[in-house]
This record gives C-alpha cells, sequence and structure tokens, in this order.
C-alpha cells in the first residue's frame, strides 16, 4: 500500500512538472518575438471588399477568413511565412509576410473577367453609356476584295487608332460598346459606323474615290486664225479634302497647275473653226512616283480638242504623290475641263 502511494506521488509530481514545462514552453513562444499577428484587407480589380477570402498559411494549419468588408487578421505567423489567398471566383495569391509589416493589401484578379464584365454590362444597361470593354478584330478592304494596307482605323470615343496590315486586318482593344469607328484611306470613301454589341469581327469594304479638281475652263476665240495659248479662268479651283496623311500635289499647288494649263494647252483649229465648245472630264491617276498614269476622257468631243488634251495631261510634271502612313499610294484625280468660245 506504501509503495502504491508512493508511485502515484511520483507520478503527481512528474505530471505537474511536465504541465509547469509546457506552460513555460508557451509563454517562451509567445514572448520571445518570433511569433506575430499580421492584418489586411483584400478587394477585386475595382477596388470592392471581397468577403470570404481563406487566407491559409503554407505549410501550417492556422487559417483565416476576410469578412463583408474584405478584412482579416492571421495569428501566430513568423518571419518568412508564405500566406496564400483564395476565393472561388478569383486568381490565387500568395505573399510573404515581413516581420516589419503587419498590414497588408491584396488584390485579386477574376478568373473568368469577360463574363463578370459582361454582367455588369447587364445590370448597368438602363444607363445609355455603358462601361462594358471589348476587343474586336477584323480586316478592310479596296474594291478588289484584297485586303488594303495602311488604312486607317479610329475608335472615336476611346481615342485608339491603328493602321491596317499588309493583310489589312487590325485589331483594338479595350473599346466601349457604344463607340464608332471610322475607316479611312487615301483615295478611297471613308466609312463611319457604330459597332454591334453582338459581333467582334469585322469585315469593311471600302469604295474607290475619284477626287474632283474644281473646273478649268478654256477660252478661244473665233475669230482668231492662228493657234494661240488660251486663256484660263478656275472656277472655285480646289482639291476635295479627305482624311489622309498627305493628298498628291501639283508641284508649286494648284495655281501652278492653273498656270500649266494656260501656258501649255491651245484650243484646236478646227474647233475653233467648227465652232465647238463644250465640258470634258478627264481622269488620270497620280501613282506612287507622282508620275500621270492611266488618262481617260469620259465623254469625247473630237475636232482635237481631246488630243489636246491627252497631250498637255501627259506632259505634266511629276507631282508629290499620296502618302497613307508616310507610304506613297496612288490616287485617281478627275479634271474637269470647259472649252469656251467668244465671238
Amino acid at each position: 500500500m506504501r509503495k502504491f502511494g508512493l508511485t502515484l506521488l511520483l507520478l503527481s509530481i512528474i505530471s505537474y512538472q511536465s504541465i509547469c514545462f509546457a506552460f513555460q514552453s508557451l509563454q517562451r513562444i509567445q514572448t520571445d518575438g518570433s511569433s506575430f499577428t499580421i492584418q489586411g484587407h483584400i478587394t477585386d480589380e475595382s477596388g470592392s471588399p471581397l468577403d470570404r477570402v481563406t487566407l491559409s498559411v503554407k505549410w501550417k494549419e492556422n487559417e483565416s477568413l476576410t469578412d463583408k468588408n474584405g478584412t482579416f487578421t492571421v495569428f501566430n505567423v513568423n518571419d518568412g511565412d508564405t500566406i496564400i489567398a483564395n476565393h472561388e471566383s478569383h486568381i490565387s495569391q500568395s505573399f510573404v509576410v515581413k516581420k516589419n509589416i503587419s498590414n497588408y493589401f491584396i488584390n485579386l484578379k477574376a478568373k473568368h473577367k469577360k463574363i463578370l464584365v459582361q454582367k455588369v454590362a447587364v445590370r448597368d444597361s438602363i444607363s445609355k453609356k455603358s462601361q462594358w470593354k471589348r476587343n474586336i478584330t477584323g480586316i478592310v478592304y479596296g474594291e478588289d476584295k484584297k485586303g488594303l494596307s495602311d488604312a486607317t482605323v479610329i475608335a472615336k470615343e476611346t481615342k485608339l487608332a491603328m493602321a491596317t496590315d499588309s493583310t489589312g486586318s487590325f485589331e483594338l482593344l479595350g473599346l466601349s460598346t457604344n463607340d464608332q469607328l471610322v475607316v479611312s484611306h487615301v483615295g478611297f470613301e471613308s466609312q463611319e459606323f457604330k459597332l454591334d454589341e453582338s459581333k467582334t469581327t469585322y469585315s469593311i469594304y471600302l469604295k474607290k474615290k475619284q477626287v474632283q479638281l474644281g473646273e478649268i475652263v478654256i477660252v478661244g476665240y473665233a475669230t482668231s486664225k492662228e493657234s494661240t495659248n488660251s486663256l484660263v479662268s478656275a472656277n472655285n479651283y480646289a482639291a476635295e479634302m479627305v482624311i489622309v496623311e498627305q493628298n498628291p500635289e501639283f508641284p508649286g499647288g494648284n495655281q501652278a497647275l492653273i498656270l500649266y494649263i494656260a501656258r501649255n494647252i491651245l484650243y484646236p483649229a478646227e474647233a475653233r473653226r467648227e465652232k465647238i465648245q463644250g465640258r470634258i472630264n478627264v481622269s488620270f491617276t497620280v501613282n506612287e512616283a507622282g508620275n500621270i498614269r492611266s488618262p481617260k476622257i469620259s465623254q469625247k468631243i473630237g475636232f482635237g480638242i481631246d488630243e489636246e488634251i491627252m497631250r498637255v495631261v501627259l506632259n505634266m510634271p511629276k507631282w508629290s504623290p499620296a502618302k497613307q502612313n508616310n507610304k506613297p499610294v496612288a490616287v485617281e484625280y478627275i479634271l474637269p475641263l470647259q472649252f469656251f468660245l467668244e465671238k
């Protein structure tokens, strides 16, 4: 009986000492400065707080959840611990604890950003100005149905612009649903249209545009028997402007073109003798090198007038070619001429 009592007394002493040792060890962990508490705040990409984000310390069992305000507290962490923030609809993010930092601000990106943005757009559809952003791609074609390189594509609202590549392709990112596109190219008719919310890919066709110059009048004298240089006047002479970086230009400008025609064109004697008058439109292309190519007369008059026009146009000096995005391009012009006889 004494032995049993002695044994029980020894066990009690050992248990008491063990408890005291464990308590002292725990006390040392809490007071030696190796473990501490951190706090923080977690938001989504728009800055709104995220609740129910799980924060777990790697290789440890302690976890924490953010509240409705996105705030969290994690206990018993050490310098160098890695904490992982997880949320069901957002991409996980980890960060390393630093002993000199007690507050952390974390921003999580959505896993399915496009779906979330579309939901926002539906919710805000009552507002005329939606904040939904989208990406679009497309190809700009000429009349020959081939991709048109270096066409300018501009988003009017978001102020984004780019030039099409060698295949006529383009891509614009982050446009608003109510954006409008303006597509232009020198020598072609510009297009402007509003984006279709159901489309992300566009095929755009530009029509060839003939830039018409102001009419030039060639005056002859019915009583004259000799071919002399005609008097030339210009009615509102100016090239019709299109959205380009640089239009073709006759050396010295429009007035120099009028002077060139005045000095070089003759009212043919046969036409004066037969009292032939009329208007003629001559079209021609100023190619990439500034040379005149493919002159054509829309409605011939005859009596030497058509041949005289072709001679003068083909002998024009080189023009400064049109440029689209600093690259020379060919442009077609129409030059109206009027042959008029004075008595």
